[in-house]
This record gives C-alpha cells, sequence and structure tokens, in this order.
C-alpha cells in the first residue's frame, strides 16, 4: 500500500489509478450532481404560503415553512419574515 501511494506522488486519485482499477472501484470517483428541481420547490413554497395565509396560528406549519425556507429558499427576507412570524406566535401562546 506505502509501495502504491508513493507511485501516486501527489496526484490526484482519478489519474493515478489506472483505467482497470477505476472500473473495479464501488464508487465513482467523479460525480455529477443533477440540478436541483426548483419547480417543484416553487410549488412547496406557494403550497406554504398559501396555507400559512389560511391558518397563521398554525404553530407547526410555521415551523415546518421556517425550515423549508432555510433548507431551500434563497432569499433571506422571507425566512425572516417567516420566523418573525413563528417567534411573535411562540410569545402569544406563552402568556395565554
Amino acid at each position: 500500500m506505502v509501495e502504491e501511494a508513493s507511485r501516486m506522488g501527489g496526484k490526484p486519485i482519478h489519474k493515478a489509478l489506472n483505467y482497470q482499477i477505476r472500473q473495479q472501484l464501488v464508487s465513482p470517483l467523479l460525480v455529477e450532481l443533477e440540478p436541483d428541481n426548483y419547480e417543484v420547490h416553487f410549488r412547496t413554497d406557494l403550497a406554504y404560503q398559501m396555507r400559512v395565509t389560511e391558518d397563521p396560528n398554525n404553530y407547526l406549519l410555521l415551523e415546518n415553512y421556517v425550515q423549508f425556507l432555510h433548507l431551500l429558499s434563497r432569499t433571506i427576507t422571507r425566512q425572516k419574515s417567516a420566523t418573525n412570524m413563528l417567534l411573535k406566535l411562540n410569545l402569544k401562546t406563552r402568556r395565554h
């Protein structure tokens, strides 16, 4: 193993290994990522917006929407807005 590593000599692994060895590996050395399906994200976001408008006091819905925005949304403004709604609802429910 040490001998193999010394032969690689700091080269990227996909260039150092010969073709036959690369074909026997379980995992590919190069990966191409699929683009995000923005249409699905847009429809989900729209559905969340409609439900939040219908039921702005639904804590679980707001919490899920904030998580969705955190993971997938590129706009900080909507994330902040939804988080603020969630915090206000949380404070409101604690008072009662």
